[in-house]
């Protein structure tokens, strides 16, 4: 049974299955631990059998994924065959994607060192230039588009360091101590194993270094406010009809009714929240108007907004209280395959629809009464460069209306709200989650979670933001540590070559 658990492609399968699922529920404790099988089984393997190995890695990794059958399925409606597709789809990428890391690890990992944390450094650094590499392409398939740091999301003190160098530095930081943990393991060197693990109290502690000084330092650019979360949370296959029709309108009433009572600033609906295109004479605008008139409400509503013929573009309305329209923001990233054409195939749930979304142009925040609102409309809040570009140009809060209602029996949904709570830290934003049948809540900008709610049935909460216009080193410059992780590996190599 030992030597059984010695072999590499039981180390590789069970590290692909452990490191998958801590990646996708962000599992602070297994995180430095999960890897380390996969470089112990890498140990003097030549270039063929570490990119053979990474291929396991990737398709076990993937197997957390088993949901997409079934989702895929569901949303489609055409049964198991568009499903099966998706997942290989999926597996394929997955597996490409662990087979050129291994490739250009094994360059690293055949550095001769007599320094351990010199090559643990050196394979680290690695890791995290073609984790960014892959995922760039990956950007429209946030099921997918996975970074190695999303196993520390969990953490409030493991995160700080991002508002520094973005999600990379978490990913260094993981792949630093498992690798100092595998080769410590291999070499037999049991007395030393404590050092990776000083590794990681230094790192907390200079997490709680961070989030100390930030907030003694926070410096509001107005007034704190309220936002009400208006969270309809109607199941996404619900059919539009006249019974279902009047339905969830009475709904939307009556929870604008409840929203007033709370004397709320702003209300945060959540994405495309009403289901057909904007008109400045909607019947539906000009009720809920009539509701909120009297509470000098400013209203951030997720509606679709006519382009042309088949296309809509998937907005966010800023409708003031005397009901003008302050702004528009248009969703600029959209999901491949679904939202958009990719390589002219489109799932057909929207094809039967009879439209798909069109790109936004030149995305900015929303001007709202009560400071810069900059948005993150669903699958935009697993992109830090949205969060950065918005509060390059003046954001001094974040909103990300999001629809998880395809997702809400899946782990996406609670990815979804980690992921908001990255792009807090990274940006040192409030972010306010408004995500229908998902996570709905408040992330203050140092990352504390003030607000985490989940509900089948609809609801009104408020939480109270802290606008500000703070730049931090990520936000000013989001590349720093690729270009670090560079020059560093290039030196590594470059030292090598030069000892050989």
């Amino acid at each position: 049974m030992t030597k059984y658990f010695r072999n590499p492609f039981v180390l590789t399968l069970g590290s692909g299955l452990i490191a998958g699922y801590t990646i996708i529920h962000g599992i602070f404790m297994l995180a430095w631990v999960s890897f380390i099988p996969l470089f112990i089984a890498l140990h003097q393997k030549t270039l063929k059998q570490s990119m053979v190995l990474g291929m396991a890695f990737g398709f076990a990794s993937v197997l957390n994924c088993l949901w997409m059958v079934t989702l895929t399925s569901s949303f489609t409606g055409s049964g198991l065959f568009m499903g099966l597709m998706a997942m290989l789809i999926c597996t394929v990428v997955a597996v490409l994607f662990r087979a050129f890391m291994m490739f250009g690890l094994f360059f690293i990992n055949s550095i001769n060192s007599n320094s351990l944390f010199f090559k643990a450094s050196a394979v680290a650094f690695a890791w995290v230039l073609m984790e960014m590499v892959w995922t760039i392409p990956l950007s429209g398939m946030p099921w997918i588009n996975y970074h190695t740091g999303d196993t520390l999301l969990g953490n409030f003190y493991a995160i700080q360091p991002a508002a520094y160098f973005g999600v990379h530095v978490l990913t260094f930081a993981v792949i630093f101590v498992n690798y100092l943990f595998a080769s410590l393991v291999l070499q037999k060197k049991w007395k030393k194993l404590f050092l990776p693990v000083l590794f990681i109290f230094f790192y907390l502690g200079a997490g709680w270094v961070s989030v100390q000084w930030f907030d003694e330092h926070l410096s509001p650019s107005g007034k704190s406010f309220t936002v009400a979360l208006l969270t309809d949370n109607v199941p996404p296959e619900t059919k539009w009809n006249d019974r279902t029709g009047n339905m969830i309108v009475e709904n939307i009433f009556e929870l604008n009714r409840e929203a007033v009572r709370l004397r709320p600033n702003i209300i945060l609906w959540s994405e495309s929240a009403v289901p057909w295109t904007y008109r400045p004479d909607d019947d539906l605008l000009k009720e809920v108007h009539k509701i909120t008139d009297t509470a000098q409400i400013t209203q951030l509503v997720g509606m679709n907004t006519d382009y042309s013929g088949k296309q809509v573009y998937n907005s966010l309305y800023c409708i003031l209280p005397d009901d003008s329209i302050a702004g528009r923001y248009d969703k600029s990233t959209l999901l491949d395959f679904i939202e958009k054409r990719v390589g002219g195939i489109l799932v057909p749930f929207f094809s039967d629809n009879g439209f798909y979304v069109k790109e936004g142009q030149n995305p900015v925040p929303l001007k709202t009464p009560y400071g810069k609102a900059g948005v993150m409309i669903c699958n935009e809040s697993f992109l830090s460069s949205t969060a950065v570009n918005m509060a390059r140009k003046g954001a001094e809060f974040l909103v990300n209306p999001s629809n998880d209602g395809w997702f809400r029996e899946t782990a996406i949904v609670e990815m979804h709200f980690y992921n908001a709570r990255l792009r807090a830290v990274e940006t040192r934003k409030d972010v306010v989650v408004n995500s229908n049948n998902g996570f709905c809540g408040l992330i203050e900008a140092s990352g504390r979670i003030s607000l985490e709610k989940r509900s089948k049935q609809s609801f009104v909460e408020p939480v109270i933001v802290t606008p500000n216009n703070k730049l931090t080193l990520y936000t000013e410059f989001p590349n720093l540590f690729i270009y670090m992780s560079v020059l560093i590996v290039v030196g590594f190599l470059c030292l090598n070559y030069k000892s050989k």
